[in-house]
């Protein structure tokens, strides 16, 4: 009786087998397609999906701004000048988010009777330490766009009667003062500038 009951077991499962591959070995020409189909239209998802994460990580990067600090030095018969300047050397404009004066890594606070910013810094770094004349000064705007390309003179001091192995050694004492910036991007990706 087990034995029969082993029998019909194997019989009904090698039926269930044959009943399967003659399923399989019947597979429409329609239904091979519609898999054929299918999986070609998954691949193609795929590659849609890839290329727009392509393009969104070029366009950002097409749009990232630099922002750089650059000093020039030009020395005459009466002095030196050194323009200190902020520079966007990136392929997008910079929104300025922050733009604050340091010294000893702390944010300078003008006196609350002061116009320019930049003038009551330098006076606050510079002092009577040695002669200098303000010429040009400035700042960009909070929440501005600084283009691409673009520079603006933050500030411009004239030394009379100063070499520039003098300004040299007067800038190199004054160290602790820096200049940072925060900005951002059109995709606000953040960023800072940290200049001394």
């Amino acid at each position: 009786m087990a034995r029969q009951a082993r029998s019909h077991r194997l019989s009904k499962t090698l039926s269930f087998k044959a009943a399967h591959r003659r399923a399989q070995d019947h597979m429409q020409a329609s239904d091979k397609i519609a898999i054929a189909a299918a999986i070609i239209a998954a691949c193609a998802f795929f590659a849609t999906v890839w290329q727009a994460h392509l393009a969104h990580t070029h366009n950002r990067l097409s749009v990232r701004p630099l922002l750089v600090w650059a000093r020039e030095r030009t020395v005459n018969d009466t002095g030196t000048e050194v323009i200190f300047m902020l520079r966007n050397c990136g392929v997008g404009p910079a929104i300025i988010t922050e733009r604050v004066f340091l010294v000893d890594e702390k944010p300078f606070l003008p006196p609350t009777d002061t116009k320019d910013e930049v003038e009551a810094f330098v006076r606050s770094v510079l002092g009577s330490k040695c002669a200098w004349h303000l010429r040009a000064q400035g700042l960009p705007g909070l929440g501005s766009a600084f283009p691409a390309g673009d520079s603006q003179v933050i500030a411009r001091i004239f030394f009379p009667n100063h070499s520039l192995q003098m300004v040299d050694d007067l800038l190199a004492q004054i160290s602790t003062a820096e200049f940072r910036v925060r900005y951002e991007s059109l995709y606000k990706e953040r960023f800072v500038l940290l200049a001394t």
